[in-house]
């Protein structure tokens, strides 16, 4: 019989309770099977089984750090700790556990250390038959077996109604709203999403706490898995008329839409709202600039959202984001001279051109220049527009705003 010592304290990861030890070996054995190794998960009411099929572990891998996973991509861990961080926690809470190692039996437990004279991991390793890695855990009753459930559905497969996506599964039962998965294990909630989610390994990069993906990375994810799905059913649909913040996102990946999807939305879209063939929806803002530009196709109002998955699929993003172009050019004139009506260099300019025939005009030049240095940052935009005399008055300002607005307006309409 041979022992190993292995230099971990029981109060290692003292954070850590059974749920987070559990989450280790399924997902060592996850990753074993998506290398190409079976992996079966048993529950007989006492005892929890985790099984790869033709793995077995080397007494190397009972170094801390060391991990065959380190260099692949797609692994969930690759931090070289996982199980036996998972065996410390265990340990502590009271659980039994055995190792069925190929040939070998390893039976973890804590013993004094005659090095270090306090208590470290310990495995015994004892002979036997056999060609796969099971971790037996007890007692494990039906109160833990389902609270595991809750946070591991891959123990059982049970994600309920699902979409497969790019990314993975979007889950739409009503008990997973705002769960979100790598390879169904639990990493957290947040309750601003409309639906769960089940992310591949390879999409999602994790600490080694296996927590944390960040608001902003979820949005993007759970858009990319929106724009992606399979089908767009009607749980899908309705996601995107409601702009939920899973969506919100889309625009930044619709490239990725299927013509598939994008059909599927708009067929029923029209459906919805009986429309004719060809339709676009806009925002409000964005119908009054397609009107001015005599667009040859009807359109009515609705999200920006909606507005770029119809034009999409119809073939007419180009309009849109020619109308948006123009609406964001319009507005940096707009917001230039609005700028320039309350900025201190319009008052002082409106008192020079008031007085300026009391000054000298050596004393006119010098103003001007000190002028040049205080212009608003946005001036450059409608500087061409002030004409030589203009007075700088704010009714002056105002009129000439809404006259070269118009003037863009005529232009557009032409």
């Amino acid at each position: 019989m041979k022992n190993y010592e292995i230099t971990i304290s029981p109060n290692y990861v003292s954070n850590w309770g059974i749920k987070e030890a559990i989450r280790e070996l399924l997902q060592n054995a996850i990753d074993a099977e998506t290398n190409g190794y079976n992996k079966s998960i048993e529950y007989d009411g006492n005892t929890l089984t985790i099984t790869s099929q033709g793995v077995d572990l080397q007494a190397k891998d009972l170094i801390l750090g060391c991990s065959s996973k380190e260099d692949q991509d797609g692994m969930i861990g690759k931090y070289g700790e996982g199980f036996k961080l998972a065996l410390v926690v265990l340990l502590r809470k009271g659980m039994n556990i055995e190792i069925q190692n190929g040939n070998k039996i390893w039976i973890p437990s804590f013993k004094i250390s005659e090095t270090f004279g306090t208590q470290v991991l310990n495995i015994e390793e004892e002979e036997s038959a056999g060609d796969e890695l099971t971790f037996s855990i007890s007692p494990v009753d039906q109160q833990l077996y389902n609270s595991l459930l809750d946070y591991f559905p891959c123990i059982n497969n049970n994600f309920g109604r699902t979409v497969e996506c790019d990314n993975g599964q979007i889950l739409l039962d009503k008990q997973f709203k705002g769960k979100m998965y790598v390879e169904g294990l639990y990493i957290q909630t947040d309750d601003n999403f409309k639906y769960g989610y089940n992310f591949n390994s390879d999409v999602v990069q994790l600490d080694r706490d296996r927590k944390a993906i960040n608001y902003y990375e979820l949005r993007a994810l759970t858009a990319q898995s929106i724009i992606t799905a399979e089908e767009c059913n009607k749980e899908i649909f309705d996601a995107i008329t409601d702009s939920c913040v899973d969506v919100r996102d889309i625009e930044e990946v619709i490239e990725e839409a299927s013509d598939e999807f994008l059909k599927e939305y708009r067929d029923q879209f029209y459906e919805e709202k009986e429309l004719d063939e060809n339709t676009l929806v806009a925002t409000e803002a964005v119908m009054k600039q397609l009107e001015q530009m005599d667009i040859d196709v009807p359109v009515v109002k609705g999200t920006e959202i909606q507005s770029y998955l119809i034009a999409k699929a119809n073939d007419k993003l180009g309009i849109i984001e020619e109308a948006k172009e123009l609406i964001n050019k319009k507005n940096d004139k707009e917001e230039a001279f609005d700028s320039f009506y309350n900025s201190n260099y319009s008052k002082l300019m409106n008192w020079f051109m008031a007085n300026k025939h009391y000054l000298p005009k050596k004393a006119q030049e010098p103003f001007l220049k000190i002028m040049n240095n205080i212009k608003p940052y946005s001036f450059y935009k409608i500087e061409s527009y002030i004409p030589d005399n203009f007075n700088y008055t704010n009714e002056s300002i105002i009129d000439l705003k809404n006259a070269i607005l118009e003037v863009d307006d005529i232009d557009e309409e032409m």
